[in-house]
């Protein structure tokens, strides 16, 4: 929580970076492509003053395409990768300075990145997977239909021209995992899973 008030304790200027963070296994059915059709689109689309940092951490086929993309160079966009990091305290000290976790997995699941977000008050821009959509709603995620990359473009530009949606977000999303313990949530997935596969 201190992080989080500290990410708001100045004003949002118009020129100040707005970061996103984007952790996955860099693999088709995380998304990945999706992502980086959508920073084109986005590139070719704003007029915005302020710069998007996009942070790409992660391993996987899709690596090297990644960090081409990292070494391009864009006008009001900065696109950077890395490889991944230990899961931990030095993950969570950089995942809570970011203003956003993109999440635009394919297949249905129920990412953990989600709840790691949330514990540091980052909501999250994701894909509209029914197994997303179980542990989001409006008052912690903007939600994009499923490998769409224009409308992710759009959301792009829409926390560009409107930062504060993070905090606002921000705060529901640390709302969202109160109380909720490592227990709560394996409780939780089980009960999500016996439903979809529940016949009736």
């Amino acid at each position: 929580l201190a992080t989080f008030e500290a990410r708001w304790d100045t004003n949002f200027s118009a020129t100040d970076t707005l970061k996103i963070l984007f952790p996955a296994r860099l693999e088709v059915d995380k998304g990945v492509n999706v992502v980086l059709e959508a920073l084109n689109h986005f590139n070719q689309r704003t007029q915005s003053s302020r710069p998007l940092l996009v942070t790409i951490i992660g391993a996987g086929s899709l690596s090297e395409t990644c960090s081409q993309t990292g070494d391009r160079q864009f006008e009001n966009l900065i696109v950077r990768y890395q490889e991944p990091i230990t899961y931990g305290k030095d993950f969570f000290e950089i995942l809570a300075t970011y203003y956003f976790v993109l999440v635009p997995n394919l297949k249905q699941e129920q990412p953990r990145i989600i709840f790691d977000a949330f514990s540091q008050g980052v909501p999250v821009i994701a894909s509209d997977t029914s197994g997303i959509l179980d542990i989001t709603d409006q008052t912690n995620a903007i939600i994009f239909k499923t490998g769409d990359a224009k409308a992710l473009a759009d959301v792009l530009l829409q926390v560009i021209q409107n930062p504060s949606l993070s905090q606002t977000l921000g705060f529901g999303a640390i709302k969202a995992v109160q109380g909720k313990t490592n227990q709560k949530m394996h409780s939780d997935r089980q009960q999500v899973l016996e439903k979809l596969l529940d016949p009736s």
